[in-house]
């Protein structure tokens, strides 16, 4: 992942280790080796901090990227993704809730509780909002506040399964074993 300005790329290699490069001469700034296996990463819009984790796995590690230093954290549901929040906290989201994590202190935060048949859950990049795909609906939340943004519904014959959104949490999309659609994320 590069930093929003482009300056560091930050990659995770080799199962459990972090790298962090400057950009355009690609010198290595900083290596971590994450405390258990991780196959997804996070990083913050400075590259700072890092989030490693694996999908459907109840662990999620804060690396900061400055110093070294880790934090593990519980989380009592499986997580299906992560990001980092507008604020000073990290943002996962499992198929039954949003929560937040305090960076400073590894403190885990309900945010909100998901309808109980989300099949796909999506973070935007900035961890400002959250999207649930259920058979019927997509719902966006607000990460912060946790309260409902909007809900398209819809009727369809084939369940609709996974739901992305776009780097600039823009668009999103939805994909079914036959359809895909975009939705416009700021209506």
């Amino acid at each position: 992942s590069f930093t929003s300005d482009g300056k560091k790329l930050v990659a995770l290699c080799g199962r459990r280790h972090v790298h962090a490069f400057s950009v355009p001469d690609l010198q290595e700034l900083k290596i971590v080796e994450a405390s258990e296996t991780a196959y997804e990463l996070a990083i913050d819009a400075g590259g700072e901090r890092a989030l490693v984790y694996q999908t459907d796995d109840e662990f999620v590690e804060i690396i900061d990227l400055r110093t070294g230093d880790k934090k593990d954290v519980r989380t009592p549901e499986a997580i299906r993704a992560a990001t980092f929040g507008p604020a000073a906290e990290a943002v996962v989201a499992s198929l039954t809730s949003i929560m937040a994590i305090d960076t400073r202190s590894g403190d885990l935060h309900s945010r909100t509780s998901l309808p109980n048949a989300t099949v796909s859950v999506a973070l935007s990049r900035d961890g400002a909002a959250a999207l649930a795909l259920t058979k019927t609906a997509l719902s966006a939340y607000d990460t912060q506040s946790g309260a409902a943004r909007w809900q398209l519904p819809f009727n369809r014959a084939e369940a609709l399964r996974e739901v992305a959104v776009t780097d600039a949490g823009s668009l999103a999309l939805i994909a079914g074993p036959k359809e895909l659609f975009l939705v416009n994320t700021a209506t």
